[in-house]
């Protein structure tokens, strides 16, 4: 509800039409492929990870419909971009099998909350 109000308070700030809003969503999707293709390529992720947290996160936030903050939308998300970069029908053939893994193991450590382990102990 809180995302959906803020998505709304977005275009109300900007006074942006549908279509508008419609081509930033694919903006930040096309950055959010690209950060996320860059982070694969790369053997200097440092820099690259953070830029695509921050890309993961403004895709959720406002260019993701539905609520980004379940954890299903976030499942879905990841998924969506292992496909558009991988080898199956349809994917970019971008990445291989190991840039795929590489990519899967860093977009489930952003996207999936972390728990505190301290405070799951006695």
């Amino acid at each position: 509800m809180v995302i959906e109000t803020s998505k709304r308070k977005l275009k109300e700030m900007l006074s942006i039409s549908q279509e508008e809003y419609e081509r930033l969503q694919k903006k930040w999707w096309g950055e959010l492929l690209f950060h996320a293709k860059e982070y694969a390529l790369t053997n200097d992720g440092d820099t690259e990870i953070f830029l695509l947290k921050d890309a993961v996160i403004m895709y959720l936030l406002f260019g993701m419909s539905g609520q980004p903050g379940s954890r299903h939308n976030r499942e879905i998300l990841t998924k969506r971009i292992l496909l558009e970069l991988g080898n199956g029908v349809g994917g970019q053939h971008v990445l291989n099998n190991q840039q795929l893994t590489k990519l899967k193991i860093s977009l489930n450590q952003i996207i999936t909350p972390q728990r505190n382990i301290n405070m799951l102990r006695p």
